[in-house]
């Protein structure tokens, strides 16, 4: 149903060898905050309230897409009437003014008991309305994170904080490994997508990792609880942008009953067999480029997975096709330079 092109992998592979060498990607945005309403969007500090911060923020960040009217739009809130902030920074905008306004204790036995009703207070926009797609598997969530830590801080012995959690996973492996056990409705997807990003946005908070000219504080236990030695070996992250751009550029090619799916953008019931081919394929398709390049195979695979995200990003919205070096190769650009018909979701599940 779907299959990797190896012919135009061969075609494509130099272009992903001389964007790995020239190593210009732009940071993460947890690397580089913004600041919205005068607040920063990501904690400045690199402190265990902040680890806290990016365990939660890694738990619930999906499926930002939402149907109204018969369309499909991103999910937002309103910071101020007639001013929107949308997707993940609306998700950490919430999650910020919500530590401000005391509306969300960092701690495990406020997650625990944290109801629908707190969980809609937190993430309302302006006119006190909220509309945060999924929002039981988020409570869910958000209730699990807290009697997983209450359960690990009773095994171990040790205060239920996610510092000391991180404190007691020496490797990735480890990590990957506690965190399914901990918390296996948050983090145990069979394909570890949101466990390795929380993973990948601690690595990439640790003071030697950051930009030149980006300052945070360093509080005592972070450096200690956060020694992992790097992302070499995490794999490709089945974010629904990465399957848009193998479809896109032609690297995947699809059978005619698996294309009915995406040119009638039938909803699929989550554990659908092309759901699960697709992830299957998008790890597949990303190691194989990973080994086929030289250098490192641990450490292109992470290359690999942020070049496809990005240029998906670009052949998604035609208006920023130019200067896409994969644009000669995608049939997303649009000579009329209007955004193209794609769907985002074929599923409601946390696997995005």
């Amino acid at each position: 149903m779907f299959s990797l092109n190896q012919e135009k992998l061969n075609q494509l592979l130099p272009l992903f060898q001389e964007l790995i060498e020239a190593g210009d990607e732009p940071p993460a945005p947890w690397q580089a905050p913004g600041v919205v309403d005068g607040r920063p969007l990501f904690p400045k500090e690199n402190d265990k309230k902040t680890l806290e911060f990016l365990l939660v923020l890694g738990a619930l960040n999906y499926s930002y897409w939402q149907k109204t009217d018969g369309r499909v739009e991103t999910w937002g809130v309103e910071t101020e009437p007639g001013e929107m902030i949308r997707d993940v920074f609306a998700l950490v905008y919430c999650i910020q003014r919500g530590r401000s306004a005391g509306h969300l204790e960092l701690n495990a036995d406020y997650y625990r008991k944290m109801t629908v009703s707190d969980v809609k207070r937190l993430f309302a926009g302006a006119s006190g309305r909220c509309n945060l797609p999924m929002l039981e598997t988020r409570v869910k969530k958000i209730n699990e994170l807290g009697e997983g830590l209450q359960r690990f801080g009773q095994e171990e012995s040790c205060d239920p904080e996610f510092i000391e959690f991180c404190h007691n996973c020496p490797s990735l492996d480890n990590f990957l490994e506690e965190m399914t056990e901990y918390f296996p409705y948050s983090f145990g997807d069979p394909f570890l997508k949101l466990a390795q990003l929380l993973f990948k946005m601690i690595v990439d908070r640790r003071a030697e990792n950051l930009p030149e000219g980006t300052e945070l504080e360093s509080t005592k236990g972070w450096e200690e609880a956060t020694r992992f030695e790097g992302v070499n070996g995490l794999k490709a992250q089945p974010d629904y942008m990465l399957p848009l751009f193998c479809l896109k550029t032609g690297l995947w090619e699809i059978e005619q009953e698996a294309e009915k799916f995406f040119s009638e953008k039938v909803e699929l019931p989550r554990g659908h067999w092309v759901e699960e081919k697709i992830r299957e394929l998008t790890v597949e398709t990303v190691d194989k480029i990973a080994r086929q390049l030289s250098g490192d195979p641990g450490l292109n695979s992470g290359r690999v997975d942020s070049i496809m995200w990005r240029r998906a990003v670009q052949g998604c919205f035609p208006r920023e096709c130019e200067g896409c070096p994969f644009r000669d190769d995608c049939s997303a650009h649009d000579e009329d330079r209007r955004r193209l018909d794609w769907h985002h979701h074929l599923t409601r599940t946390t696997y995005y």
